[in-house]
């Protein structure tokens, strides 16, 4: 099962839509098999200390493999691919 754990300051309205984007695209890709957790680093900066974080928005991919991106996080593919999950596009229902 692939775990995930993204690191955000603040209960912000870009946050919100970047956790939205980031579990709808690890949905469409896993369905229920994986694990998402946020972390707020103002609420518990401890958590973020453990795993090495310094900046946010940060993304990690616990496992397997570990990784860690940070910065911008609003082109989801392109944070996957960064990941090494590239995960396909979806198909509309036109060509199928």
């Amino acid at each position: 099962m692939y775990e995930f754990r993204m690191f955000i300051s603040g209960d912000t309205v870009g946050n919100k839509k970047m956790v939205a984007d980031i579990t709808s695209y690890l949905t469409r890709q896993f369905g229920n098999e994986y694990d998402f957790q946020v972390v707020d680093v103002i609420k518990n900066p401890h958590s973020a200390r453990l795993d090495g974080i310094l900046a946010t928005p940060s993304l990690v991919k616990v496992n397997p493999p570990m990784r860690k991106i940070f910065g911008d996080l609003s082109d989801v593919e392109k944070v996957f691919e960064r990941l090494n999950l590239h995960i396909p596009p979806e198909i509309p229902d036109s060509v199928k």
